[in-house]
């Protein structure tokens, strides 16, 4: 699938987050801490990968209606996210964040993420959402190569993340070209083992 842009039209405001997803891709998080927690560190890396996907038509809500980030099995996250996009919008969208406690829970979620917590429940977890148009973030290991779409994870002292361009187009999402440009495959360890 070619990277497409994104539905929204980021502007300066959309530079600005470009930026920073850069930045914090690059930092080690020691550097970071000293102005935002892991946990706010990785709020900030799924509000940006929300800004640089595009949803198909109709896929998001009417002019009225919210979009739902859902946050299953990491409840600091779901502080953070709460906290941190309190007030501010999607593409025309107030933004609502709900904290998931079963994968019922992720029904009606725009994005998901999903908690390492549940890595023993993931199949279930990635069935129940389907191919339905939702964008699916993790730290599980391997979660990019098992039909979810970005994972998110740390490479030493560094955040990266990959992403499953073909696993977007079965739920019928177009990743931006400027987010793909940043995307790393996690690393397989000289024993075969990833690193974490």
């Amino acid at each position: 699938m070619r990277p497409g842009r994104t539905g929204s039209r980021p502007g300066r405001e959309g530079a600005l987050f470009l930026a920073l997803l850069c930045v914090l891709a690059m930092l080690p998080p020691a550097d970071a801490r000293k102005r935002l927690s892991e946990v706010e560190v990785r709020a900030g890396f799924v509000y940006n990968f929300a800004r640089f996907v595009e949803w198909p038509p109709g896929a998001l809500p009417g002019d009225s209606q919210p979009f739902v980030i859902a946050v299953l099995g990491d409840r600091e996250l779901a502080r953070a996210l709460s906290e941190g996009l309190a007030g501010k919008q999607l593409r025309g969208h107030d933004i609502v964040v709900r904290e998931a406690h079963s994968p019922a829970d992720l029904d009606g979620a725009h994005l998901a993420w999903i908690g390492n917590s549940w890595r023993d429940r993931l199949r279930e977890i990635l069935d129940r959402v389907g191919n339905r148009p939702v964008l699916t973030v993790s730290g599980i290991e391997g979660f990019a190569g098992s039909g979810g779409i970005i994972e998110l994870y740390r490479l030493g002292t560094k955040f990266r993340f990959s992403i499953d361009e073909q696993a977007a187009a079965r739920h019928g999402l177009r990743i931006s070209s400027r987010l793909l440009s940043l995307a790393r495959p996690r690393p397989a360890s000289p024993r075969g083992r990833r690193h974490r």
